[in-house]
């Protein structure tokens, strides 16, 4: 109506006046429904034009878009770095962020307010560029805006369609999208989340800000980014602490933590449907990852097989691939399948079980490449009776063997194998990543003779 309109002025003045100390605990208990009206309120002009239609004609006046902004703004900073010295815990002073930027601010849609941020961000920053063409000054709420997004990044204003946004802004705004990015994806370096790395992939948010750190970097562009985002150390600093790095520098730390996470279920399983990326000087880590997740190697006989000969040893409830039936029962004999009592836990989930199978797999491929080596240096002492035991971690890269000689007297035809990993599954509730081992063992049939290593050797490759 025409008087809600005439309020609307005096009530956003209203808000920013009263923008005080004892202010955030009184609105968080008394209305909740202020904090997501202020979130539709900042994408009036793209998702709510009849409103602004509406100032215009009833009030004669714009809306008051730079009072939202700077409202908002004040709030979420407070949320973001100031709960504490309110006695408000983090996870309350998030939800509340939360409901800033997930509500829907368009009739019959699921468009997340941050979306429509996002969007006016991008109109305001084309707007920015005409202004310096006519040599006119800077918007200024475009810091606040800006800083308002980063802080709903943080406390989780995140889906698939706050990355689509994203990308369609990698032309307009470059610097911001790749510090978003890191927001998303690394801002904690152990603290890392399967479905957001697979949602970047899946979106092409990550593949856009790779190209768009490549291109910055070849101007010397810095950006800013989290103190404890992927180049930051571990320790507990306030989480509104940025700093500027070389864009080449923030896209090595993205691909450090893709590598980190790459065995997990979401990624694992996005990654072979996608384009090979390339950027100059990780070329051999892009290859190592894409590589990982499209192959398949016999865990039995080792060997590289398609998909559609894929058999699986049923008493491992499917942990290992196995290329034959002759491979299959070769390893269920020798008692090298992995034992899925030892493995796997009660309390696994779906995601669990298919982190542990493809941490099984890489270690696979691990052994594989480093048979040849394995063969010159133990085949003389395993001849002659003695074990192997080796240790994999699929954390380094490239993947770091160690291995020795057990004492004479515990001969056998397997070597144990210590797989070492990553677990990235408690993101949600803030958990750093944790180290997962597993045990595996695996055939090694050889004759008495020296030469029952190159023997198998052939075999293998005939396989």
């Amino acid at each position: 109506t025409e008087s809600w309109f005439e309020s609307m002025g005096h009530f956003i003045q209203l808000i920013h006046a009263i923008m005080c100390r004892y202010w955030l605990s009184s609105v968080s208990s008394h209305d909740k429904q202020l904090l997501p009206f202020l979130g539709e309120a900042i994408c009036w002009s793209q998702c709510c034009p009849d409103l602004v239609k509406g100032f215009q004609e009833s009030w004669n006046k714009i809306v008051p878009h730079e009072s939202i902004i700077s409202v908002v703004c004040s709030i979420s900073h407070t949320l973001s770095s100031e709960h504490q010295d309110y006695g408000m815990s983090k996870l309350k002073a998030y939800k509340l962020l939360k409901t800033i930027g997930a509500v829907g601010v368009a009739k019959d849609s699921e468009l997340p307010a941050i979306a429509g941020m996002i969007r006016s961000y991008g109109v305001m920053c084309h707007g920015q560029a005409v202004q310096k063409d006519r040599d006119m000054p800077t918007f200024h709420p475009l810091d606040n805006l800006a800083d308002v997004i980063q802080s709903l990044l943080s406390a989780g204003c995140v889906d698939k369609c706050v990355m689509r946004e994203l990308v369609e802004l990698r032309d307009i705004c470059p610097e911001f999208v790749a510090r978003c990015t890191v927001r998303i994806l690394c801002e904690h370096p152990n603290v890392l989340s399967d479905s957001r790395f697979a949602g970047a992939l899946r979106s092409g948010l990550l593949a856009a800000t790779l190209s768009i750190c490549a291109e910055l970097g070849r101007q010397g562009i810095y950006i800013l980014a989290p103190w404890r985002g992927v180049l930051g150390d571990d320790e507990e600093d306030d989480d509104d602490d940025e700093s500027y790095y070389h864009s080449e520098e923030l896209a090595r730390g993205i691909v450090d933590q893709l590598y980190r996470i790459r065995l997990h279920h979401e990624t694992h399983k996005v990654i072979p449907s996608m384009t090979l990326l390339n950027y100059r000087g990780l070329e051999d880590k892009w290859w190592y990852i894409f590589g990982d997740a499209k192959e398949y190697v016999c865990a039995n006989c080792l060997g590289t097989f398609d998909r559609e000969a894929l058999k699986w040893c049923k008493g491992t409830h499917m942990l290992e691939p196995l290329c034959s039936s002759e491979c299959f029962k070769a390893s269920w004999d020798a008692g090298a399948c992995a034992d899925f009592r030892y493995v796997v836990k009660k309390d696994d989930d779906k995601r669990m079980i298919s982190l542990k199978r493809n941490i099984l797999q890489a270690g696979c491929k691990v052994f594989r490449d480093n048979f040849d080596r394995i063969v010159r240096e133990y085949k003389q002492g395993m001849a002659h009776g003695q074990g192997l035991t080796m240790a994999i971690d699929l954390r380094e890269f490239p993947p770091r063997v160690s291995s020795m000689l057990l004492p004479m007297g515990d001969p056998s035809k397997t070597g144990q194998v210590t797989l070492i990993a990553e677990d990235f599954r408690g993101f949600k509730v803030g958990v750093k990543g944790k180290v997962l081992e597993l045990r595996k063992r695996f055939l090694i049939d050889f004759e008495e003779d020296v030469l029952g290593f190159q023997n198998l050797h052939a075999k293998q490759n005939k396989v």
